[in-house]
């Protein structure tokens, strides 16, 4: 079997994800991440032309692809976050707030590593 190029869409990485054998709970954060990413970068593009999030799903199926652990993968789904995302608020909670929904989409420890990038 030829193996496929890493994914660019979210189908496409929960696909490749269920091949590898990924735990259930481990396909929801994905899912979760999505979303989040989805409401972070949904009207953003590259320079290139390629939806934003289309990266960040390339991203985590090149991570997936190179057999990191499931935090490493949906941290890189994440991983713009922080640095690039459109949160639609500067008041109060700011950062510590951001944290926290990543951290319920994405588990504390994939958040620990988006934090650090």
């Amino acid at each position: 079997m030829i193996p496929l190029p890493p994914a660019v869409t979210v189908v496409g990485l929960q696909r490749q994800l269920l091949a590898a054998g990924w735990a259930d709970a481990d396909l929801i954060r994905i899912a979760r991440g999505h979303d989040l990413a989805i409401r972070l970068f949904g009207g953003r593009f590259r320079a290139s032309g390629i939806p934003f999030v289309c990266h960040l799903a390339g991203t985590a199926a090149i991570l997936a692809a190179a057999g990191t652990r499931p935090d490493v993968v949906i941290a890189g789904l994440l991983h713009a976050a922080y640095a690039q995302g459109d949160w639609g608020d500067r008041g109060p909670g700011g950062i510590g707030r951001h944290r926290r929904l990543v951290a319920e989409a994405a588990g504390r420890e994939a958040e620990a590593l988006v934090h650090a990038y």
